[in-house]
C-alpha cells in the first residue's frame, strides 16, 4: 500500500494532467491553428502555480478520508478497517 504522500503526488498529477488533457481538446475543436498551438502553454504556467493549492486541498480530503468513514454501514466499515 503506498504512503498519503505518494497518494496525494498521484491524484495531484492526475487531476493535472486531466485538466491539460481537456484544454487541449477544446482548443483544438475552438480555435485557430496559431492561437491553438499558443493557449495549452499559457494554461500549463497558469496551472503549475495552482498545484500547491491543490496539494492542500488534496491533503485535506485524504486526512478526513482516514478519519471518517464513506458508509453508514457499520458492517462494512468494520470489514474495511480488518483488511
Amino acid at each position: 500500500m503506498r504512503a498519503l504522500g505518494e497518494d496525494r503526488e498521484a491524484l495531484t498529477e492526475d487531476i493535472l494532467e486531466a485538466a491539460h488533457l481537456t484544454t487541449r481538446l477544446i482548443v483544438k475543436q475552438t480555435a485557430t491553428r496559431d492561437v491553438a498551438k499558443g493557449v495549452p502553454k499559457l494554461v500549463r504556467q497558469g496551472s503549475e502555480g495552482l498545484k500547491s493549492e491543490l496539494d492542500a486541498k488534496i491533503d485535506a480530503l485524504l486526512a478526513s478520508a482516514t478519519q471518517h468513514p464513506i458508509t453508514y454501514n457499520a458492517q462494512l466499515t468494520e470489514n474495511a478497517q480488518q483488511i
